[in-house]
């Protein structure tokens, strides 16, 4: 994974600009197949070599990938997450020029509906339909996941009522944002 190639043979199901340095942009497609295409090489310059492919491509996921998101924290970190036939995210390391660029594999026991980076570095999961172990309902389930660990740290199905201790620990493993201003003095 990770080489150069031509791009989606089948149609994208999702984009995540990254907004680090706002150069790239990674495709998800019906074709099992995650592309990162370089944003200034591809404007108006669609007839070059560079315009009309992709910068690299990882064809791991098992089924189609609507999911995806770059790393606020991390240059270069991708996540991306597959479908029903999958069940995994994947992260990537978009930098790595040695060895795989593959750094985690999670499995998340359901198809991925979304995915975003919380405020202190972990990867918080939304679960479309699926089985976890044993069985049990997975869909709408949202987990927190330290991918450096390839660790899920929390999960939570939204809708359950009663078990305001698990939201709690959830969003709070989710982090706050840093406050406004970023000063260091107490506010």
């Amino acid at each position: 994974g990770g080489q150069a190639g031509s791009g989606h043979i089948e149609p994208v199901c999702g984009l995540a600009f990254e907004s680090v340095e706002g150069r790239m942009v990674a495709s998800g497609g019906k074709d099992c197949c995650v592309a990162v295409w370089d944003v200034r090489a591809s404007v108006g310059n669609v007839n070059s070599d560079a315009g009309g492919k992709p910068l690299m491509e990882f064809k791991q996921h098992q089924s189609s990938v609507k999911a995806l998101a770059w790393s606020p924290f991390k240059r270069g970190i991708l996540a991306t997450g597959g479908g029903m036939e999958d069940r995994t995210v994947k992260v990537w390391d978009t930098q790595e020029s040695l060895g795989s660029k593959l750094k985690a594999d999670l499995g998340v026991h359901a198809q991925v509906a979304g995915l975003f980076w919380a405020f202190r570095g972990s990867l918080v999961v939304a679960g479309g339909y699926g089985e976890g172990s044993g069985g049990l309902s997975t869909q709408g389930a949202l987990q927190v996941w330290d991918t450096d660990a390839q660790r899920r740290e929390a999960s939570c199905v939204c809708g359950n009522e009663g078990d305001e201790y698990a939201s709690r620990r959830f969003l709070g493993l989710c982090g706050r944002p840093p406050k406004a201003g970023g000063g260091g003095g107490k506010g």
